[in-house]
């Protein structure tokens, strides 16, 4: 029989004190923590539930792993299909999700649209030098580029350009317009560097998860 002097709380608290996960662990190697299965998902239960809790983003295991690699797949997934497809049950699939949502790694959940049935099939790769790169240069450009919609994307690089942009256009004359209206007159603007892109090879918007797994 198990030791009658060790006390348990009740098994749905969300939280544990350090002392008595300290004392849970020290009985999963103990002969008593063995003895009995009444142990085993007590304490079981009791560690998942702290675990389960922790808004720490770089703690994630397998199954939050591929929560978010279903997510990245399909964000439309009800609870229930989402919980199937990782062998959760549907209460453990929500408390995760709603985990992951609040520690920040789902970001939010967005429609992926395609370019070329909304008229901007193109793409090209846009690399600019400013006149100077004075913090408020930076910040000044930063502030405006963010104002274009035609901008997909704006990195800070090292190099020879200052940034690198993504821009989508209908054709080579709307990106006419967008080089001369636009991009040339972004603050501090000193050179501005084209490449369209001829064909597409690959293109995702999901992170790489489950091959990082050991």
């Amino acid at each position: 029989m198990c030791d009658q002097g060790t006390t348990l709380p009740a098994t749905g608290a969300c939280e544990v004190d350090s002392l008595f996960l300290k004392s849970a662990l020290k009985l999963r190697q103990n002969s008593f923590y063995r003895c009995t299965i009444a142990c085993t998902g007590v304490v079981d239960r009791i560690l998942m539930a702290n675990t389960g809790n922790s808004n720490d983003r770089s703690v994630l295991d397998r199954l939050d792993k591929r929560l978010l690699q279903a997510l990245q797949q399909d964000a439309r997934l009800t609870n229930q299909a989402l919980a199937n497809a990782v062998g959760l049950s549907e209460s453990a699939c929500l408390r995760r999700v709603r985990r992951l949502e609040s520690s920040g790694c789902i970001e939010r959940y967005v429609a992926l649209l395609d370019p070329a049935a909304l008229g901007c099939p193109g793409t090209v790769f846009v690399q600019i030098t400013l006149q100077r790169q004075q913090q408020e240069n930076l910040q000044a450009f930063e502030a405006a580029v963010q104002q274009l919609p035609e901008v997909m994307e704006c990195h800070l690089m090292s190099g020879s350009s200052d940034y690198l942009l993504r821009v989508v256009i209908a054709d080579a004359r709307d990106y006419e317009r967008l080089h001369s209206q636009h991009l040339t007159r972004l603050p501090g603007v000193d050179q501005v560097h084209s490449n369209f892109a001829l064909r597409t090879v690959v293109q995702t918007t999901a992170l790489p998860l489950t091959q990082r797994d050991p």
